[in-house]
């Protein structure tokens, strides 16, 4: 609340830097007369993520556990993704098909991902049931990353090539006019000399 507009009867409360830790219930009563209730909802973030295969693919998870990771092969998120993981306690609890690729370190980490492993990950808040992060992974194996890398390269404009090869051609041509201009007797002596110097005589 700012002390200024409190001042001039304006009682409304302003949240700064609204973040997950600040969503919840507020309750606003003056001199024990209650007044109203506002829920405060903060919207989940939504990642794009490319990443090659073989890396190690890292979700931050935002809020203290209990959380749950979840996995949608699909390219959607809701009640059709599968349980991956659950955080309870600072302890990772996973399905048995990503224990050996599973840890906890600077968020959830995933060694070793594959092609098979794009998808959305969805972080659900579980105390509150609510998905508080959304990744949409890509994986690219080693051909798709090389024609990414090909996409990329530097393409010479049509304009360059064009006056590059316009500069030849100018060049060449000035030099057949010159020997067109010289004299005739100075093309004979030019020819004789040549001709010494193959004979061995220059």
């Amino acid at each position: 609340m700012i002390h200024d507009q409190y001042l001039d009867g304006d009682l409304s409360l302003t949240i700064t830097d609204a973040d997950l830790s600040k969503r919840g219930l507020y309750t606003c009563d003056c001199g024990g007369v209650y007044l109203c209730d506002v829920t405060l909802q903060v919207e989940a973030l939504e990642t794009p993520v490319q990443i090659k295969a073989g890396e190690t693919l890292v979700l931050e998870l935002d809020v203290a556990d209990p959380v749950e990771v979840t996995f949608n092969g699909n390219a959607a998120a809701g009640p059709s993704s599968s349980h991956i993981c659950t955080v309870v306690g600072g302890s990772l609890q996973c399905k048995p098909e990503y224990t050996q690729r599973a840890s906890l370190a600077a968020g959830f980490q995933l060694r070793g991902v594959q092609t098979s492993d794009s998808g959305v990950y969805s972080i659900w808040d579980t105390k509150h049931n609510q998905i508080i992060h959304t990744y949409i992974v890509t994986v690219q194996d080693d051909h798709q990353a090389s024609n990414l890398d090909s996409d990329l390269a530097p393409v010479v404009p049509a304009w360059k090539f064009f006056l590059s090869h316009f500069a030849l051609a100018t060049g060449l041509a000035a030099v057949m006019t010159a020997l067109a201009l010289l004299p005739v007797q100075a093309r004979l002596r030019l020819r004789d000399a040549w001709q010494r110097v193959r004979r061995g005589f220059f």
